[in-house]
């Protein structure tokens, strides 16, 4: 006799593979700005002399980070962009942000004639 039982594992791991992922928007380093300044603190000449500490600006959300740590500026950048990606103005742009996205965002404004008017928040108003 063959068993046709199915455990709730199996069953998550088939719901799972079946769930799609919709990519809704991404932030990469073209989305920011960096500003490469010198370096501050001990090291001497060769630090103060070379532009290797990098600030990393989000404008949309206000989000800044920064690193001056390695000698290198690609890492430096790198670092600055998780630094920046981590910050709490970051997770609060980026979480309006999804909301907006799956329709949940609703503000009210004046229209012309001074009324108030309710709408929903489209994603690329955020």
């Amino acid at each position: 006799m063959v068993d046709t039982r199915i455990s709730l594992r199996e069953v998550w791991k088939v719901l799972a593979s079946m769930r799609k992922r919709v990519k809704m928007f991404s932030v990469t380093k073209d989305d920011c700005r960096f500003i490469a300044k010198r370096g501050s603190g001990n090291g001497g000449q060769a630090k103060q002399k070379t532009s290797s500490a990098i600030q990393c600006f989000h404008d949309p959300s206000g989000a800044m980070g920064e690193s001056e740590d390695s000698r290198n500026q690609v890492l430096n950048k790198r670092e600055a962009f998780k630094r920046m990606i981590e910050t709490k103005e970051f997770k609060s742009w980026l979480k309006l942000k999804i909301e907006a996205g799956l329709g949940h965002v609703e503000i009210e404004e004046n229209t012309d004639q001074g009324n108030r008017v309710k709408r929903k928040l489209g994603m690329d108003e955020v």
